[in-house]
């Protein structure tokens, strides 16, 4: 391009002969004259920064409003659960982003370096909800540390139904002290073994006690699968909301740039006044401290993601990937009965109820003996005589009312403590279930009012002034508040869409079911 800028010049200047191109030089051309190769550099110069002058900015009318108004349309929240948020939607713009890219991130994030590397690497990949769940399952090692104790508990349910080892004794009978050598004692050895057989169902009972406890950490591994799928979600939703709001930041930055050049440009033709320039940048500067902000918390919530799958906190994870839940159903009364059937911690406190109950039962057979079985070899020193015998015999449980008795007092007292906690936590359950499900359907009613009524509406103002304003008409101040106001209804759109899906996880993890699961097997 240079070389013909410079061959359309060169026709143009005086003593063309004295000029030579040397196509074999580096440069493409050689100049005998230093002046006019100076002359030459000068033009190509300004030639080369008028062309970039000339280079339209990336915000235009183009990447304005209009485009966005079709999508803010009636709907119902099954509508908005399933709309994704891409160069399509309504808070986006497809001409922000190329804007939007690594180099971008890293220049304007305004983080200490590694953070931008981080945000601009997270940029180049998808994460999506359901592979996130999938990780962190496998990868967290609270989730570990509970299978292990599982498996503990079931080896020594099988342990206790075993019975005792059995007790071998050696014994050497020398002549007493004090007897004669006439005397008919004799010296012999003796060897005893000796076995304690439980009364029958004592071991069947430590068995089932232990399979309670067992149900008790299954019930524990519930809860804690189901807690780390809860904070995944919370974390994901949060993570989808601040990537979104930057993306919200960088459209409003591209409005509030355009009436930045518009102010100016009306400032220098005397129709404005120098101060509305500067609100406007002033505006502008204002989303730039917020994009910070957003930054700052979005890395924060890498972080904690991170944790929760046991990598380093600056790993990439992704942009993630819009994943709303459809319209549902919810019944309160049904919810409640699947509580009581699949809720991880009512479970928990059943196997605690059944645990003292077998306990009890196992106080109760502690008032019949065990049985004692022994069997007896004597040998004579000194001679080849030897004798055999054998003992049956039971230990007498003689301290029943201060002993046994007592224990099935303990154990009765905890079934019924547990019993009363039962109750509580089914109230408490009842409770947030319906607390839940009002605030589901208050936010169902939000994002309808939003989608369908005051973000077109803002919409539809905003466009209206903008053109007022462009024509000289309007009040820079008031259009100022409606960009602020479209602003802010487009944050308040995508935070009630997160705290719905963030209420509904909530939900399933107080009821123990997944609602994903429940509309795979009614269709």
């Amino acid at each position: 391009m240079i070389r013909l800028v410079y061959l359309s010049l060169l026709n143009a200047l005086p003593n063309q002969k004295n000029i030579v191109i040397n196509k074999g030089s580096r440069s493409g051309f050689q100049a005998k004259r230093p002046q006019q190769f100076m002359i030459l550099f000068f033009w190509v110069g300004m030639s080369l920064f008028c062309t970039a002058c000339s280079t339209p900015l990336h915000v235009s009318e183009s990447s304005g409003l209009a485009s966005t108004a079709h999508k803010y349309s009636a709907g119902s929240p099954k509508s908005t659960a399933s709309s994704h948020i891409s160069s399509s939607s309504p808070i986006t713009c497809s001409n922000i982003d190329s804007s939007f890219d690594q180099q971008s991130a890293r220049a304007d994030c305004g983080a200490p370096h590694s953070v931008c590397e981080h945000y601009g690497l997270e940029i180049t990949k998808t994460l999506r909800l359901a592979h996130l769940v999938h990780e962190v399952l496998i990868r967290n090692p609270d989730l570990a540390a509970t299978k292990e104790r599982i498996q503990a508990a079931e080896f020594f349910q099988k342990r206790v139904q075993v019975w005792e080892d059995p007790e071998f004794i050696v014994m050497r009978h020398d002549q007493p002290f004090g007897s004669t050598s006439d005397s008919p004692f004799n010296p012999k050895m003796r060897y005893s073994v000796i076995q304690e057989i439980p009364f029958p169902g004592k071991l069947s009972l430590k068995g089932k006690i232990e399979g309670q406890q067992v149900a008790f950490l299954q019930s524990e591994n519930i809860a804690t699968t189901k807690d780390l799928v809860l904070e995944s979600k919370k974390l994901f939703f949060q993570l989808y909301y601040y990537d979104t709001a930057l993306k919200i930041n960088e459209f409003n930055r591209n409005i509030i740039s355009e009436f930045v050049k518009t102010t100016f440009a009306l400032y220098r033709s005397g129709e404005d006044s120098f101060s509305e320039a500067v609100k406007a940048q002033v505006e502008l500067q204002r989303l730039d401290d917020e994009k910070l902000k957003l930054v700052s918390m979005k890395d924060r919530l890498l972080s904690l993601i991170n944790t929760i799958l046991n990598r380093e906190a600056y790993e990439p994870l992704g942009t993630p990937e819009a994943c709303f839940s459809s319209e549902l159903s919810l019944d309160y009364k049904a919810l409640e009965g699947m509580s009581s059937q699949y809720n991880p911690e009512i479970k928990g406190i059943d196997s605690r109820i059944g645990e003292q109950k077998f306990r009890k039962d196992l106080a109760k057979r502690e008032y019949f003996p065990n049985f004692i079985v022994g069997s007896r070899f004597d040998h004579i020193l000194g001679s080849s005589d030897t004798a055999w015998g054998v003992s049956i015999g039971i230990n007498v449980p003689i301290w029943i009312p201060w002993k046994q008795r007592r224990d099935v007092q303990k154990a009765g007292a905890l079934m019924r403590a547990y019993e009363d906690n039962l109750q509580g936590l089914k109230s408490t359950i009842r409770g947030r279930i319906r607390k839940i499900l009002s605030e589901v359907h208050a936010l169902d009613e939000r994002i309808i009012l939003l989608e369908s009524g005051i973000l077109p509406k803002t919409l539809e103002s905003l466009e209206s002034g903008k053109a007022e304003y462009q024509a000289g008409k309007g009040d820079f101040l008031t259009l100022l508040d409606t960009i602020r106001q479209y602003y802010q209804y487009q944050l308040e759109f995508e935070q009630a869409r997160i705290e719905r899906e963030i209420a509904l996880a909530e939900l399933e993890r107080t009821v123990g079911v997944n609602f994903g699961d429940m509309n795979e097997e009614n269709n």
